[in-house]
């Protein structure tokens, strides 16, 4: 089952989680995995932990990274004959493919590949191999977001179409899906095609996953990881404590920001004559400052939660800061 915890008060989650590692575990002697977004989180919360009346100790436990984790579970469902320790399309791994990609001739001579074979080799001899350092590093950054966000356009790569809003194949980026087609020929098994092939596995029963774990203080989760989460839970029977921050009570995932109430007028105003009829409002800029990104990752929460435990408090004091907290809490 996926249970969710949403809170605006990161010690209250904290109190919370302590209460649940006091539940026995259906091994005693496995340790306790607690997802986190970075080691300062991991160091506050051992802290947090170690100092709760309830517990006084906080040992036997691994916090690894979302994604880090997610690998290990892949490797788990699929076998680690089948999915290697370390990944391939890793950012620092990525990289030098890139890198090493980018300087062979069947790509610079290729005039699909001319706007970034021509941004490297117009430098010195000398400044050309840093500057396809560059060029890699950003390119690396950008397939890894496709990957967690952009699914879609991965897959359709894969296929040797075009993803949805991508640009045409006469527009300046359309190069980059056929530099992926070029990677994913070379080292099949990219996380996307894992992780579905994992989801389908998981119909069928799985030795060596966990009975449990956590995922804390983590506001974003790509949907597809959520999606594969669902199925870990819904099919293999894993309990999930996902323990987020939420700064408001209120339903916000719908929640408009200025710039796009001030879009959907326009829109309102090209089909009527005034904007008599539109009643949309905008809301706490605050919160709808956490994009849709945020928005999303709650709505699907709700939607996938078996349970949910809301642990608002409401801020006390007269400080600015705790006037503002409490707009976004009802907002």
């Amino acid at each position: 089952m996926i249970h969710v915890f949403p809170s605006n008060r990161l010690e209250h989650l904290a109190g919370a989680l302590a209460t649940l590692l006091n539940v026995p575990a259906a091994a005693p002697l496995a340790p306790e995995h607690i997802l986190v977004q970075h080691r300062g989180m991991q160091h506050w919360l051992s802290m947090q932990l170690a100092q709760h009346p309830q517990r006084g100790i906080a040992m036997n436990m691994q916090f690894p990274l979302p994604v880090r984790f997610m690998w290990t579970l892949i490797r788990t469902v699929l076998g680690e004959h089948v999915v290697p320790e370390t990944s391939p399309y890793q950012r620092e791994v990525l990289v030098w493919r890139i890198h090493e990609l980018l300087g062979r001739a069947a790509v610079t001579a290729e005039p699909a590949f001319a706007e970034p074979t021509r941004y490297w080799q117009q430098q010195s001899e000398r400044q050309q191999p840093l500057r396809r350092y560059q060029l890699a590093e950003e390119l690396a950054d950008l397939y890894e977001q496709y990957l967690m966000y952009r699914p879609d356009w991965i897959e359709a790569w894969d296929r040797g179409a075009r993803g949805a809003r991508e640009p045409a194949a006469n527009e300046p980026l359309h190069w980059q899906g056929l530099l992926w087609r070029m990677l994913a020929r070379e080292v099949p098994g990219h996380p996307v095609a894992l992780l579905r092939e994992a989801m389908r596995r998981l119909a069928r029963p799985v030795s060596g996953l966990p009975a449990r774990f956590f995922v804390f203080g983590v506001n974003s989760l790509a949907p597809l990881w959520l999606e594969f989460l669902q199925a870990l839970s819904a099919q293999q029977g894993v309990d999930i404590f996902l323990l987020y921050l939420n700064p408001s009570n209120e339903f916000w995932q719908e929640a408009a920001s200025e710039r796009q109430v001030a879009r959907r007028r326009a829109q309102w105003l090209d089909a009527h004559d005034s904007d008599a009829g539109f009643l949309e409002e905008v809301g706490n800029p605050l919160v709808t400052s956490l994009g849709q990104q945020g928005q999303q990752f709650v709505r699907l929460l709700a939607d996938w939660a078996d349970s949910e435990t809301a642990l608002f408090a409401e801020p006390e004091g007269s400080t600015v800061l705790a006037e503002l907290q409490r707009d976004m809490l009802q907002f």
